[in-house]
Parts: C-alpha cells; structure tokens; sequence
C-alpha cells in the first residue's frame, strides 16, 4: 500500500508526520465455506468489503483499529467505492487454498467473534513501507463527540482542510502544478491530512481527570482544533508546563466562585466562566455555535474535577462533598440567557427530568425585521424552527437537509405589519390512529399556518393555545431533536408562565379533501390562495433532482399580501414571474417513471407545445390548492366553472 507524505494542517506542528496504514497484525478472516482465513500486516495484496449488513459493519467498526474502522464504514452504502486493506496472501486459513475474486469470506476480529459473509474483491496493491499505525486511547478519546454535530460542520471541515492543503502540495511534491490540478489532488488528501493532524495533536497526551482548587488562582490554557478554539487545560499553576504553552488568568482566588459558565460543542469545551455571584453571564459572548450550561454553588466552590481527552476540556464535575449545595443546569441552552420553566408538548406539563445530552435551541418570534418561518414537519410531529430575517443565511438547510432527510418544508410568509399572536398545539391522529402533535401559528391578519400533515376531518382533534408571543419579539425555545429519542421536538420553553386554552379549529384548517389517503398512508400537506390580485409569482425548483420539479410558489399580491403554496426554500433555485392582473396561469404536469407526480412549469401564456405535458388552465378567479406529500404535488383549481386537478397527468 502506498505511504503517503503528507503536511499536516495548521493544528499539527510536525508537518513532516507520515499517515502509517495499518493492515491490523492479528486480524482473521475466513472463507464463508471454511469459515477461517488469517491477513497479517505484510501484505502486498489488497481486498476491499462490501455486501456486509449493516450491524455487522457496527460490529466491525467498534473492534478494529481507527484506520479500519473509518474504511470499513465508508463501504457501508456503496459497493462500487469499497475500501481497500492489506492482506499476507490469498489463501483460505482453513484449507490453505487460494482465494478468487468473489468468494464469499468471514472476518474473525477476536479469538470468538466474526463478521457476516461479504464478497471478496482483489487488486495488487504496490507499497514502500508497511507499518502499523498506532491508535492509542488519547486518539479516540479526542475524537470522540459527545452527540451528533451539525450538519455543516463536516462540509466546514472538508473545505477547510482543503483549503489549507492546496498551497501545501508545490512544496511536498517539489514541483510546479497548476492550481486546478493541486485542488484535484487535495480532494483526495483531505481525509488523509485530517488523520495526521488529530495523530499529531493526541501525541504525548493521556486522557485524565485532574483536580482543579477554584479557591485559587485558576489558569486556562487553550488549543485550536479544526480551525474552532477550545479549553486545552485548567490549572492552578504554570509551573512545569510547556513553553509554548500560553495561560490566561481564568480567575484570580481573592474570592468565592458561585458559578462556572461552561460553553461546548460535540467535540469539547470552548469556554469556562469563573463568576463570583450566582447572576446571568457579564459581558458579551463570542462563542458562536456553541451550547451553553451552568453549575452554581451559593456557598462557593472548592475543588472541581475537569475531565480531559487529553488534548481538550470535555467536562467539569462536582462532588457533593466539596460543594453541598451544589445546583447543576445539565441542558445545554443555545443562548446563556434562557427561561427556567420547559413544557412537555404531549402532556402541556412542566417537566424536571430530561433526557442525558439534552439540548434546546431557540428561534426569534415576531422579532423586528421578521419575514416569515420555516417550519420542517414530517406530518406527525415538528423536527426544527427558522424564523427569516432580511438579511437570511441559507446554511441553516444544509444541516436540516443533513439531520431530517425527506422531510416537508413548510414556509409562512409574513407581511408589513404581520405579526404572530397565538402559538397552538394541534393534536391529532395520523393515517394510523397514532397520535400527532403539531403547531399552528396564527397571525394578527387572521393568517392561520399548519405546520403538520392535514388529515381527515375527523382526525382533529383539539387546538391548544399554548403561548401569546410579544408583539415586540418572544424568544422560544425547542429541543434538538436528536437530544430525545424520539427525534422530534417535544419540549418547548419562553419567559412567563401561560396556560393552555383550548380553542376551536380555524375553519380554514380543517380539511376538504377527496383522496385521503393513499395506499402507503403517507401524510398530505395543504396550502391555498385566492387567485384574484396576483401580481408576481416566485417559483422554487429543485435542481438537485433528476426531474427538477417545482416544489412550491410564493405568491405576491398588488396590496404587498403573500401566500406559500406547496414547499419554499431560500437556498433552491427561485424563478420570478410577473403576472398580469388578468393573464391566466397554465400548470404543467408529469409523472416519474414511478407514476409520481410532479409540477414541471407555471407559464402566463399559452404553451407552445402542449403534448409534452399534462397542462391546467386556471382563470383568474376562484381558490388553487396545492396538495403536497413527499412523493407528490397535486394542484386543484376550484371557481364558478367547476373543479380541475392535474390528477390526469401521464408519464
């Protein structure tokens, strides 16, 4: 197997560190008929895994080496990119005869513990050098999150490490190449260089739990890893440390210390704040995308055990005998200041238990400069919250996109002077008869948005208003889906105490549909508008499909009102209309191979060539509906002339 000569990234110091392949010294493997075959470490032959179930990858993984563990994985989802490991030979360890290309063979990983049947597939494989590479318990420790990052944090670490990589290849190679053909290359690096960078980091380091006295001066020292800064060490002196080791003053010991401030991500502590009162946090704080927690001790804290990987702060304890009093905050806020009471949206009761890692972001209601939300469902339940602001950063959807895969975006436009006056709980029962718990948000232009799945008339049944946002902005809070196991939100918090009223369904809520429910019972979004006034339409068309449908349409009126149909997201491609007030619209139509249907284009004008689609003419007058599933879009037009869907649409 090839060595690779690689520089590390700016957080590894040795840039002459050299990525060690391992091909794991006593790992055995077996033929499925023989059902034992041994590969050692000095191989000059390469296999690559595939067609593995999936638990049994997860098997795999926990008992190899990182190297392997991180290859073998990756083979999970795509035969065609399998990985390749290193073997001694091609020989069966059972009846010594070769091996061919797609037998089928077992991994024995410990003296009694083996893998499932995977196919073999070999190519010679040339190598300068074979070695072990060494993974010692400060390596996985560092690497190990405390719950899922955020969906862009790998797409951020990929194109940093890119980024960094490239100027680095001239030198490494010694040649001059152009610069699009070093980006080729640092593409193929980028998991290579970030191996070398966290072995770099981890050398010489031990996890450990250390006593720190807060009654004493406090020094912080800090690491960067990733390009994101991080608490490397708390200590109460500097003697004997390294050099290059900078240390700040983290709390100078003339007095008690009543409460730590404790900022972390998944991969560790960023920020400790030593206060001396038991008060909201002083002064700003920078540490963004990160969630806050706090342990506060009225009497003052003596000794507090940190806990380290070894390379950062994962966690700060407190004995019950140091401090007796001690009261600990073990949610992580994603904003130090935060309400103190947490409703549970299945009971509409306060809770004091929560789950282990529980974390609660928050979204901005009816705060200045709001344009809408964008409420991501499933039908049953609510899985996250975005308000929208002039100014919007799209790269929210990449981690929506990344942790809810499938789900509906349903968007509320908001006009000047909208705001939000009632938040309810809309409870119901699913195509199954289980229960949903849903959100409506309702406007003070009388503007009511589902944010759920619109099922049978008969499956509503109970609105509760749970909460009356300021006018002048509400800061509410959710659970981070998968900081429960149910993976949803249940949980909401805000300032002030309010209890739930029961109110009657908003006419406009309740469902007037012909074709609940489809053969695999999958839920149905509805959204309407009038079709009088329209003067701009704004199309969202999804490229990344092969089909590139329309998802949905924001609708603008020549009074400044807007309406969402179907789906809308900021980060896809919009293709703005104008409309003339007495122009009428033509929809058209298609389905998938797989009959599904979609919407394909929104003309002003009659089209040209009307075979290729199953084209609706809707006149300007009257209500159109757009009936959304995750598989459909159906468009119904109802006026004076009749009623018209494009139901009929072919292939």
């Amino acid at each position: 197997m090839l060595r690779h000569q690689l520089p590390c990234s700016d957080e590894a110091s040795d840039s002459g560190l050299t990525r060690r392949v391992e091909a794991s010294e006593n790992l055995l493997f077996c033929a499925a008929d023989d059902f034992m075959m041994l590969f050692e470490s000095s191989s000059a032959q390469s296999f690559s895994l595939n067609n593995v179930q999936r638990g049994h990858f997860q098997f795999l993984a926990s008992t190899a080496p990182l190297d392997l563990q991180l290859e073998i994985a990756a083979a999970m989802d795509s035969p065609d990119e399998a990985p390749y490991l290193c073997m001694s030979d091609t020989r069966c360890r059972l009846c010594q005869f070769g091996l061919r290309e797609g037998d089928s063979v077992v991994a024995r990983i410990e003296y009694d513990r083996f893998s499932s049947e995977f196919s073999l597939r070999m190519n010679d494989t040339t190598h300068d050098k074979h070695e072990p590479f060494p993974v010692s318990d400060a390596f996985l420790a560092a690497g190990e999150y405390s719950f899922e990052p955020p969906g862009y944090e790998e797409h951020r670490s990929y194109n940093r490490i890119r980024h960094l990589l490239t100027p680095k290849l001239n030198d490494v190679l010694q040649t001059r190449l152009p610069p699009e053909i070093l980006a080729s290359v640092a593409r193929l690096l980028v998991r290579e260089c970030a191996i070398i960078t966290a072995e770099a980091q981890s050398l010489g380091t031990n996890t450990s739990n250390i006593s720190v006295d807060l009654s004493r001066d406090v020094y912080a020292s800090y690491c960067v890893v990733d390009g994101v800064r991080y608490v490397n060490s708390l200590v109460n002196s500097t003697s004997g440390m390294r050099e290059d080791k900078h240390h700040v003053l983290a709390s100078k010991g003339d007095g008690a210390v009543r409460k730590i401030w404790i900022a972390e991500d998944h991969r560790g502590i960023r920020s400790v704040r030593l206060c001396p009162s038991d008060a909201a946090l002083p002064g700003p704080t920078p540490i963004a995308r990160s969630w806050w927690r706090s342990i506060s001790a009225p009497c003052g804290f003596g000794k507090v055990n940190v806990k380290t990987d070894g390379v950062k702060l994962r966690d700060i304890l407190v004995s019950d005998e140091t401090a007796p009093e001690i009261t600990g905050n073990l949610i992580g806020w994603a904003n130090p200041e935060h309400p103190t009471n947490i409703m549970d949206l299945t009971t509409l009761r306060h809770v004091d238990e929560y789950p282990e890692r529980f974390r609660m972001n928050s979204f901005s209601c009816n705060a200045k400069g709001t344009t809408g939300y964008t409420v991501v469902t499933d039908g049953d339940s609510v899985a996250t919250i975005q308000s929208h602001g002039c100014a919007d950063d799209t790269s929210f959807y990449v981690d929506i996109d990344a942790s809810f895969p499938g789900s509906f975006f349903a968007h509320m436009p908001l006009d000047d002077g909208e705001y939000v006056t009632e938040i309810c709980r809309r409870f119901a029962l699913d195509a199954v008869d289980q229960p949903s718990v849903c959100l409506v948000f309702i406007t003070n232009k009388g503007r009511n948005a589902l944010f759920g799945t619109s099922g049978p008339p008969d499956s509503c049944r109970a609105l509760d208003k749970i909460l009356t946002p300021a006018r002048d902005g509400t800061q509410i809070y959710f659970n981070v889906s998968d900081s429960v196991t149910e993976g949803l939100i249940r949980y909401l918090a805000f300032d002030g105490v309010q209890s739930p009223v029961q109110r009657p369904f908003p006419p406009s809520l309740v469902p007037n549909s012909p074709f609940f429910w489809t053969q695999s019972n999958e839920p149905w979004f509805v959204s309407s508008c009038d079709m009088e006034g329209i003067v701009e339409l704004t199309l969202c068309r999804d490229l990344s499909l092969t089909h590139k449908p329309i998802l949905g349409i924001l609708v603008k009126y020549e009074n400044g009102h807007r309406d969402c149909l179907g789906q809308f997201r900021y980060d896809k491609l919009l293709e703005r209309v104008r409309v003339d007030r007495t122009a009428e619209l033509y929809i058209g139509s298609r389905r998938t191979a797989r009959s599904f249907l979609y919407v394909v284009d929104v003309l002003t004008s009659p089209p040209a060539d009307r075979e290729e689609l199953f084209w609706m003419e809707i006149s300007r007058g009257g209500t159109m509906e757009w009936w959304s599933s995750l598989r459909h879009s159906v468009v119904r037009h109802t006026s004076t002339k009749g009623q018209f869907t494009n139901m009929a649409a072919r292939k």
